[in-house]
């Protein structure tokens, strides 16, 4: 999984080191890319409406519901999310509701695109999460910083 890759290997330096490079277009595009491109491969597992989603077809896998520029954005939210999570914030209510409800609120938003952002964003966190925890607890400093960030992307 070339995410968890990427993501380990940004990880690596410090949580403000790694938000700072999370605004990287092009890292971050690439972790959103790959996340979209899993989870709608795998969409079947997600729930739609209360019973199983239906799984992708060639056509839709060639043409996602989500672009790349969106993908993008979606993974440094959930970059942002687990931020908030490893220095113990409301990641849910400051990144990941807004989120939601940005895509929520578009036209013609279908339940299967709902549950594809969500899977993105929960997939990414996990990752950024994981790596975030491999690097200590989040201190006062760090966590200041995460909480502006949280804070600009509710705006």
């Amino acid at each position: 999984m070339k995410a968890a890759v990427v993501i380990a290997t940004v990880a690596a330096a410090s949580l403000c080191a790694m938000a700072a490079q999370a605004q990287d277009a092009d890292v971050i595009r690439e972790v959103g890319v790959e996340a979209r491109d899993v989870i709608f491969a795998n969409i079947s597992s997600f729930q739609c409406d209360a019973v199983p989603c239906a799984a992708a077809t060639a056509e839709e896998l060639a043409n996602p519901p989500v672009t790349d520029d969106e993908a993008a954005a979606i993974a440094a939210t959930a970059v942002i999310s687990a931020m908030g999570e490893h220095c113990g914030l409301d990641w849910n209510r400051q990144s990941y509701l807004p989120m939601m409800q940005d895509w929520m609120s578009r036209p013609g938003m279908a339940v299967r695109t709902s549950a594809l952002v969500g899977g993105m964003h929960g997939y990414v966190q996990e990752q950024a999460l994981r790596s975030f925890r491999s690097q200590g607890d989040c201190d006062d400093q760090t966590r200041a910083a995460v909480q502006a960030a949280l804070d600009q992307n509710r705006d």
